[in-house]
């Protein structure tokens, strides 16, 4: 299917009222930044489009080029800004709770879904570029939330806070034993959240080539999007059954990719074989779990410790 200028501008103006709703609601500074980049992109896209389909060849397209460079460099002075005042009024590169950790987790679970669902009406060059845009984005958000959690002052005794900014009861049991679900950050989980967002996005980047032409291309990208969720949720775990639910996930998303060539016998062995034997170490998982939760009554890892 053939991509007319239509679609890319009903994207740039879905983009700019994203942008206008962000910027005027301002909840903190990054946000406001994250709304002034989707504004200064809506109008790249515009003068894309108008080179690519109004002015096909003509010299206006090097005027529209010129553009975009002034707006890119208009990008990198209003986040100059942002980030000296912010360090102005709070003396560290900080954004009020790190409320923006969620998406995280939320960006690669939706692009699961959006290339997992709609991937077969989308051409191989938008699937991957969806995937790898919104792995990018999780990038970013990781190193942005690393800045902010090793730049914030320590404890008393020098080590870092343990941190939970969002979590919420998904299956109570008794007062202390439930199901939660939410987000630790501590200096391990931190670390991972960089390793596994960076790796995850060279994978993509990578497989935008390696990948290039194979039947079934839309769909490994939404499974690398789950595998990527998976891992991510796992490492931010704030009691060991979340831990359990992504640890599973994670062993989900592996059969998937094993067997992404479900065609050939010995990739339907190989993710069978795969599946199969994990699971009698997670049946072992979850017996350690269920009794850890017997004596001690909760799955918290903050009670735990």
């Amino acid at each position: 299917m053939e991509i007319n200028a239509l679609y890319y501008l009903i994207l740039s103006t879905v983009m700019m009222f994203a942008g206008i709703y962000g910027f005027f609601t301002r909840r903190n500074l990054l946000a406001t930044l994250i709304s002034v980049e989707l504004m200064l992109n809506a109008t790249n896209i515009n003068f894309a489009v108008f080179n690519r389909f109004i002015f096909p060849g003509g010299m206006e397209g090097y005027f529209f080029a010129l553009f975009s460079i002034a707006i890119s460099a208009a990008e990198t002075a209003i986040a100059i800004a942002i980030m000296i005042n912010i360090y102005r009024n709070l003396r560290s590169i900080q954004v009020r709770n790190l409320e923006l950790t969620i998406l995280i987790l939320l960006l690669p679970f939706f692009s699961f879904l959006l290339l997992g669902i709609g991937g077969k009406w989308m051409s191989h060059r938008t699937a991957g570029a969806i995937g790898t845009l919104v792995l990018g984005a999780v990038a970013v958000l990781s190193y942005v939330t690393a800045f902010q959690y090793f730049s914030a002052p320590r404890l008393e005794d020098g080590t870092f806070a343990t941190l939970i900014p969002y979590n919420f009861t998904w299956l109570p049991f008794t007062e202390t034993l439930h199901f939660d679900l939410g987000i630790l950050l501590d200096p391990i989980s931190v670390m991972m959240l960089i390793v596994i967002s960076t790796v995850s996005l060279m994978v993509h980047i990578y497989s935008f080539g390696y990948m290039k032409g194979e039947i079934g291309f839309q769909r490994y990208y939404a499974f690398l999007s789950l595998f990527t969720m998976s891992m991510l949720g796992l490492v931010v775990a704030t009691n060991i059954f979340q831990m359990y639910l992504f640890w599973e996930l994670v062993g989900v998303s592996s059969y998937l990719l094993i067997g992404f060539y479900y065609t050939k016998p010995e990739a339907i062995a190989a993710s069978k074989k795969a599946f199969i034997v994990t699971r009698f170490a997670d049946l072992g998982f979850l017996l350690g779990i269920l009794l850890l939760s017997y004596f001690t009554k909760t799955f918290s890892f903050e009670l735990l410790t």
